[in-house]
């Protein structure tokens, strides 16, 4: 099992992973291809047991910590794109338990590793000190937000008082999740004293507002002309 789940096999979701950002980013924006190719790399992610939880496979800390990224990156971009495509996820959250990423930068863990020998338990700073690892904790927590998106949107039968609590759910998480934001990532007066350290302080701020318009737009379609339609009008 350890043999299947080495740094080899684990490349190979990897490279994946980057052609579907590829296609994504740089290549005319082809949203379907690259959410193809991301399934697939999907695929590949579980058929080497990137979805699991590794704590038996007695890895090092980098490859378990570098294989928890890779998942949560997989995560987001499923959600995300069938979202934008709209389309099922690919990723059923009941089906996997791998770990969470820690807050420590990569090079720091390396380091780590090198001077203290064999590490039981990868540290991790709190969220309010920003590593490069914070913006994606804080990304795996949004998508998980639109992974409920999709599940809502995509339901055969629609239109129901669950429908509507779910819908109100969702704007609840997106408020909360924008008011836990470290100062960091605050839109209005962040904390910019720690610029070099992290991405862009409002990209995570603008995603969220971006994903509470479509909430908006997607749930008009729901609910119109069912019993909860007036409900709703005076959400927002």
């Amino acid at each position: 099992m350890v043999s299947r789940c080495s740094h080899g096999y684990t490349d190979l979701a990897d490279n994946a992973t980057q052609l579907g950002l590829y296609l994504l980013l740089v290549h005319d924006r082809r949203i379907t291809e690259a959410w193809l190719m991301f399934r697939s790399a999907v695929d590949i992610a579980m058929a080497v047991g990137l979805h699991r939880n590794d704590t038996r496979l007695r890895l090092d800390p980098y490859l378990s910590e570098y294989r928890a990224r890779l998942w949560s990156y997989l995560c987001h971009a499923d959600a995300t794109l069938s979202c934008l495509v709209g389309i099922p996820l690919s990723i059923d959250p009941a089906t996997y338990d791998v770990l969470t990423v820690n807050n420590i930068n990569l090079q720091d863990l390396v380091a780590l590793s090198a001077a203290s020998g064999d590490i039981t338990e990868i540290p991790s700073r709190p969220l309010e000190e920003p590593t490069f690892a914070t913006y994606l904790i804080f990304r795996r927590k949004l998508a998980t937000i639109v992974a409920r998106m999709v599940s809502l949107f995509q339901k055969v039968k629609k239109g129901s008082n669950d429908d509507y609590d779910e819908v109100m759910a969702i704007d609840t998480a997106l408020t909360e999740f924008r008011n836990n934001l470290p100062p960091v990532f605050q839109f209005s007066n962040p904390d910019k004293s720690r610029d070099n350290s992290t991405l862009s302080s409002g990209v995570l701020f603008v995603f969220r507002h971006n994903l509470a318009d479509l909430l908006q737009l997607k749930s008009i379609l729901l609910l119109n002309g069912t019993t909860c339609s007036q409900r709703f009008s005076t959400m927002w």
